[in-house]
């Protein structure tokens, strides 16, 4: 009898295991680069978006706004989506289907500082996405009544928002300066930044 009980918790257990290799050769990595290779930690040598397909390290896009529209309704759970070192001016973006990660090469080398007037940087409204690494600068979404840099939409669960930097936001004189709204019935975790 015990030896049958072993048996089945080995079985699980290596049932387990298997269905996790499989996951992750599934996922998928994609790559953005400013094709610069000053501290770059993911696209070394990056020939800069001369393949335009970001699906290698060696042919990142150039912008995470081209990357999100291009693969929109190709994303995976588990897919990873590597932005190096630089500084980037994406803004206004939708979040990718749920169980993105989106991995900066750290606060203060991943930038995206912003210039525009009524600009946010992206509004989560897919499950489980992550946004780790960066530094948000110089949002200004007046149009939301208040220097929005990041908005967790209702109803979002599973939102990890890790070692993000946020500062310089602005706002008009009647809104608030909350740069990260978090609305009602949600699920978001912070770590860092």
């Amino acid at each position: 009898m015990l030896m049958k009980c072993f048996s089945f918790k080995q079985n699980t257990i290596l049932a387990v295991l298997l269905v996790l290799i499989c996951f992750n050769l599934n996922a998928t990595n994609y790559y953005v680069d400013d094709n610069s290779s000053t501290g770059d930690v993911y696209c070394l040598n990056a020939n800069g978006d001369n393949a335009n397909d970001g699906l290698d390290a060696n042919n990142p896009k150039l912008t995470l706004t081209d990357l999100l529209s291009d693969y929109a309704t190709s994303f995976n759970f588990g897919d990873t989506i590597f932005i190096d070192a630089g500084n980037y001016t994406d803004n206004n973006l939708s979040s990718p289907l749920n169980g993105v990660v989106i991995q900066g090469a750290g606060m203060g080398v991943t930038n995206f500082v912003n210039g525009c007037a009524d600009c946010y940087f992206m509004y989560i409204d897919d499950n489980n996405t992550t946004l780790s690494s960066l530094t948000l600068e110089d949002y200004n979404d007046q149009t939301a009544g208040a220097g929005q840099v990041i908005g967790v939409l209702s109803g979002t669960v599973g939102v990890n928002i890790w070692f993000v930097q946020v500062y310089k936001t602005s706002t008009t004189s009647s809104g608030s300066d909350f740069p990260i709204i978090v609305k009602a019935h949600t699920d978001v975790h912070f770590k860092g930044g």
